[in-house]
């Protein structure tokens, strides 16, 4: 790209430039890696996954797991007595 051509663009639209070529390299290495793997499994070969061709960690498809942080009701009526005493009940008008 030209620096003429590059400063008719807005910073916004040039980073959806960027941001879409990033993309569009992403795909492109995936849909690579898919044949490879069609290949291998036609080999019949060890199985591999695209996320192990591509480099890149395993996506996390589970919800991620709560914090088991287990508060006592009167650690909450405090907390709740304190924040109502700092910042006012719910509900009034200051």
């Amino acid at each position: 790209m030209r620096p003429d051509e590059l400063y008719e663009y807005t910073p916004r639209e040039y980073a959806n430039m960027v941001a879409g070529a990033n993309e569009k390299a992403e795909r492109d290495l995936e849909m690579m890696a898919i044949q490879a793997i069609m290949y291998r499994r036609a080999m019949n070969e060890r199985r591999i996954s695209i996320d192990d061709l591509v480099g890149r960690k395993q996506r996390n498809t589970r919800k991620p797991q709560r914090n088991d942080n287990v508060v006592s009701i009167e650690e909450k009526r405090a907390e709740l007595a304190y924040l109502e005493s700092t910042l006012g009940k719910a509900g009034e008008r200051q």
